[in-house]
């Protein structure tokens, strides 16, 4: 499996602290061979650049050092959710996308050294990080049914209540100054209700909340137009709070659209909803 070949000698890491710069040098660049290497033999086009942002990424953000690298690379840092997180953050920051090289490889990390061994399925771990399904309901292709509340991630929920396929009209008569869309295209609205669940003030323009289409490609939206019922996201939500009203996007003429949202950097974290069908 891609990811278990990638993982194992290079995206799981322990070190000892390096008495030595010139090792830990050494160790970094043969760690950015490795990981290059076992990229290009499953397809994967990672630069030396990426790879090696990630490899900065990672030891920085797990407080661990370079130390000379064996023939089997990296041995495992340790089982913790934590560690895993990191990688994960790591292959985002960098701008590396391994989920999507092969759907039929499985998205698994298998590491294993003398005393323990250690099997995490990625995709319960993304899931449990955000509330993001990888397959399933509020997956891109089981979007969940419009006036479901769902946990989007980061102490956040997400309705989806109701929706005009073709408000153009509304759109345009709401604003003087606004002009009708592109031919063949239809300004759309989806009214919606965001809450804050957590226990602290948020701002209800965290989430990021967007639409595909039929021809699965973004959506843009309204613009600078006043539309109907437009939600006020200028204002803090405390906890427990909820804003309710329109967004707008800009859709083919008898495209379906399906709105999905997320709470943090990883693709791979969207939760989707249908919102026309």
């Amino acid at each position: 499996m891609i990811l278990k070949k990638i993982f194992i000698p290079i995206l799981a890491f322990v070190f000892i602290l390096s008495s030595c710069s010139d090792s830990a040098g050494d160790a970094r660049e043969e760690a950015v061979k490795q990981m290059v290497s076992a990229a290009a033999e499953d397809g994967i086009s990672i630069s030396e650049y990426q790879a090696g942002c990630y490899v900065d990424y990672v030891v920085n953000n797990t407080e661990i050092e370079y130390t000379d690298i064996g023939d089997d690379g990296f041995e495992p840092a340790d089982d913790d959710m934590e560690f895993f997180t990191t990688v994960l953050a790591g292959l985002a920051e960098c701008d590396i996308d391994l989920f999507g090289s092969d759907e039929d490889s499985g998205i698994s990390l298998e590491i294993s050294d003398e005393d323990s061994s250690i099997s995490i399925d990625i995709e319960d771990l993304l899931e449990q990080e955000s509330g993001a399904p990888a397959t399933g309901p509020g997956s891109m292709n089981e979007p969940h049914p419009i006036g479901t509340t769902v946990d989007i991630g980061n102490d956040w929920e997400l309705t989806i209540n109701s929706s005009v396929a073709d408000a153009t009209d509304l759109v345009v008569a709401e604003d003087d100054f606004f002009d009708p869309p592109e031919l063949g295209t239809v300004y759309a609205l989806v009214n919606i209700t965001l809450t804050n669940t957590g226990e602290e003030v948020k701002s209800p323009w965290e989430p990021n909340i967007k639409a595909v289409g039929d021809e699965k490609v973004e959506l843009g939206d309204c613009g600078w137009a006043t539309i109907p019922d437009d939600p006020d996201f200028s204002k803090d939500l405390f906890p427990s709070g909820s804003v309710t009203g329109n967004i707008c996007f800009e859709m083919p003429e008898g495209s379906s659209l399906t709105i999905y949202a997320n709470t943090t950097w990883f693709d791979s974290d969207n939760i989707f909803f249908t919102a026309i069908d």
